[in-house]
């Protein structure tokens, strides 16, 4: 829920990082992005969460007639 309030905050365009940790969230949150128009710049692990802990980068869609886009991030 986080993640769309701060998604739903940015500019068109902007790159906004998600902290997240593995299992649900980390499946979900690039899925969900990406259905919703967005797309998902980076998925890598992130030390200062431990390590299940990871970073997503996801851009904002440029505009409301942008259609959903498949993942660019793979997951390591």
């Amino acid at each position: 829920m986080k993640a769309r309030l701060a998604l739903a905050r940015a500019a068109p365009g902007e790159a906004v990082e998600i902290w997240v940790r593995a299992g649900e969230p980390l499946e979900n949150l690039p899925r969900s992005a990406a259905e919703e128009g967005h797309r998902v710049l980076v998925v890598e692990p992130l030390a200062a969460l431990g390590p299940d802990g990871f970073r997503v980068l996801v851009e904002k869609r440029q505009g409301p007639e942008a259609g959903p886009q498949a993942p660019d991030a793979v997951l390591p």
